[in-house]
């Protein structure tokens, strides 16, 4: 076919009947097509015999080239005046039509025009298909051409075909502070399908939004949905699961963000060459019915955001590309995001992109969401505030400046309701110009190396419900300014180096339910106003410096499912206060310096599935009341003073699955019942200190 001859990057010849170039591509040189025509200037080293990159300004056919080095600006196929041509070729036509595509794609600003310089684009690809190979032959002033163009580039952009040599290679590079390699793509030459028969790229451990205690091998899980809501899938309810996970490190230590964010995930590769689901790309169909493709309803009532029921004569303005997880490999191009002016929906997460951030993003007037969550996309979050759109037309033609800039007012997003950049390799600070975008509802930036503080100017974002800047680098206190965040739902500030004091105008956010501090540097005491968020479900202040006794007003939180406080520097005893909060499934006070007895929970905590009072200095018998907690599934309360016996009531907790009693002062054996939990039903870690002093129990 034409490919295989144009792009085998031989001395040979594009077109079938054309003759081949003498002049190694080098410089301007006459390419005889067999017949009486000719064709002047530069001749590619890879024999295409209407290589329209330096064509002479006219010949012998009366054709003027839209590219010819000597003319400063674009000209049409036909030039200034129309000279009407002899009848063409099949080969001519062909020529024709690339030409005229080029030129309105370049006037109407979607590619720049020294991209077809390069055959080995993708743009050089796209046009290439959209000339000779695609059925559908758009009229190159269809209104639809653009947009055509556009995810064709993307396909080409992010996939191997027939054309092996258009993905880039993306070169290895490692930031200065562990941030792992960016995988090499392709070798650079032809693609070899043996050599990604194994292929797997390794991005360290993957962190699946769960949050490992370090001493018991159990997960609490803090994930969200990538819209920023909780995300729990147990029946029951419950956040707590447990795995196969014996921890060797019990060191109590601090956030170490210096340290490859363990967002960081291993990605088999299974197929690099092609994306998981690719029904209708590249065919003769309309763009509409294109998988991952959604389109807004015609002005004739015509609905196509439904493509089951699109008929393959169906184009529109996309409204909606939605190809998450789907093998996605390379760079995300520009002319994505400057040929589709009505786009609402973006959502390329889960893939492997790679590149940076592009200025050009803000040439999207409608775009609402905006998802590129785990990819390896680098760059600043300055590049999106950039965008410099000089007519403001949803006709696109676009102008964007892409030098990266401060940002000076985000562009066009404002529009933008949601902005998802999660686990990627996003650098550098997060710019104040991020006000900009007044609509945002929902931001996620965890999972980057974003570094300074956190930006006063976000507490402007008086829409925003959802925030998580978790694992980063962010250092400073806390903005006073988020007491003006009075919709915000979900804050999620956890594994950064934060610091500073746990500000009161956070008890001024309304309807805070999600509250994740853990994992930072925050010191002084915990304010008591913190009782005064209503509608909180969710506490975590783990693994921070905070001091002072623990706040008898947590207990005012009615609806607290999560309260994590564990290594912190607490005094005192435990809050009588707290017996009450009867909805708390998880309690982790441990690693603290509380004493005193341990108080009967029984009073209101009947739905607690976990206990963690370990590592700290509770003194007296355990309660036998704890026997009444059958729901519990994990106990811990190892590393205190406690004496006396393991209360026999224990062995009506059939749920349990860890307990944890040693270093402590117990004497005498454990009850058979209990012993028959780890013989005959869930526990699969039972210590305590009986019977000889050693850590494991005896059984009577």
């Amino acid at each position: 076919g034409l490919y295989s001859r144009i792009f085998a990057g031989i001395d040979a010849v594009g077109v079938d009947g054309v003759g081949a170039s003498d002049d190694g591509g080098g410089g301007g040189g006459v390419v005889d097509d067999g017949g009486n025509h000719h064709f002047h200037g530069n001749v590619s080293s890879m024999g295409s015999a209407w290589n329209t990159m330096g064509s002479g300004n006219g010949d012998d056919d009366g054709w003027v080239d839209a590219f010819h080095p000597d003319n400063t600006g674009i000209r049409s196929p036909q030039g200034d005046s129309h000279v009407e041509p002899p009848k063409l070729v099949e080969e001519d036509a062909y020529k024709e039509r690339f030409d005229h595509l080029r030129y309105t794609l370049v006037n109407r600003g979607v590619s720049p025009p020294d991209v077809f310089l390069d055959v080995h684009s993708p743009q050089y690809a796209a046009l290439m298909w959209l000339t000779k190979d695609d059925e559908r032959k758009l009229d190159p002033e269809d209104e639809y051409l653009s947009q055509r163009y556009g995810l064709v580039v993307l396909w080409f952009c992010t996939t191997k075909s027939g054309y092996q040599w258009h993905v880039p290679d993306v070169v290895a590079e490692e930031e200065d502070e562990g941030m792992l390699d960016m995988v090499d793509m392709v070798d650079g030459g032809d693609y070899d399908a043996e050599d990604d028969e194994d292929d797997s790229v390794d991005y360290g451990e993957y962190d699946d939004g769960k949050e490992w205690d370090d001493d018991y091998g159990i997960s609490y899980d803090v994930s969200y949905d990538d819209d920023g809501d909780d995300d729990d899938d147990d029946d029951d309810g419950t956040h707590i699961e447990y795995a196969n996970h014996e921890p060797n490190d019990t060191t109590n230590t601090n956030a170490n963000n210096d340290e490859t964010p363990p967002h960081k995930r291993k990605l088999n590769i299974n197929d690099p060459t092609k994306w998981s689901r690719h029904d209708y790309w590249l065919s003769s169909s309309g763009i509409c019915t294109w998988e991952g493709i959604q389109c807004h309803p015609h002005q004739d009532g015509k609905n196509n955001n439904d493509n089951s029921n699109n008929d393959d004569d169906d184009d529109g303005n996309v409204s909606h590309v939605e190809l998450r997880r789907n093998n996605l490999h390379g760079l995300i191009p520009d002319e994505l995001y400057t040929t589709l002016p009505y786009l609402k929906v973006l959502d390329l997460s889960d893939n492997g992109l790679a590149g940076t951030l592009s200025a050009a993003v803000g040439a999207m007037h409608h775009l609402e969401i905006l998802n590129l969550t785990s990819n390896n996309i680098a760059g600043s979050l300055n590049s999106l505030l950039s965008f410099d759109d000089d007519d403001g037309d949803d006709d696109g033609s676009i102008s964007s400046n892409n030098n990266g800039g401060s940002g000076g007012g985000g562009g066009a997003l404002t529009s933008l309701k949601e902005l998802h950049l999660a686990n990627n390799l996003i650098s550098e600070s997060i710019p104040h110009a991020i006000h900009a975008l007044t609509n945002l509802k929902s931001l996620n930036l965890s999972g980057n190396s974003l570094r300074g503080t956190i930006p006063y100017e976000i507490g402007r974002l008086s829409r925003l419900s959802s925030l998580d800047l978790s694992y980063n680098r962010l250092v400073g206190p806390l903005p006073h300014e988020f007491s003006e965040l009075k919709a915000l739902v979900n804050l999620d500030l956890s594994r950064n180096n934060l610091g500073g004091l746990l500000i009161v105008e956070l008890s001024r956010v309304p309807y805070l339910v999600t509250l994740r501090l853990n994992d930072n540097h925050f010191s002084g005491e915990v304010p008591s106003e913190i009782g005064t968020l209503a509608h909180l479900e969710e506490l975590r202040l783990n693994n921070n410096d905070l001091r002072g006794t623990l706040p008898g007003e947590i207990a005012n939180l009615g609806g607290l499912d999560y309260l994590n406080v564990a290594k912190n520097h607490f005094v005192g005893k435990f809050p009588s206060e707290w017996t009450s909060m009867a909805g708390l499934r998880e309690l982790d006070v441990s690693s603290n310096e509380l004493r005193g007895t341990i108080p009967i929970f029984v009073d209101g905590m009947k739905n607690l599935r976990l206990l963690n009072m370990a590592r700290n200095d509770f003194s007296d018998t355990i309660p036998s009341e704890l026997g009444s907690l059958y729901k519990l599934q994990y106990l811990f309360l190892d590393d205190n003073e406690l004496e006396g016996i393991v209360p026999k009531e224990f062995g009506e907790l059939t749920d349990m699955k860890k307990m944890t009693l040693h270093n402590n002062f117990l004497t005498g054996q454990v009850d058979d019942r209990i012993c028959k939990l780890a013989d005959e039903l869930f526990l699969t870690k039972l210590s305590a200190d009986c019977g000889g002093g050693m850590p494991n129990i005896v059984c009577g």
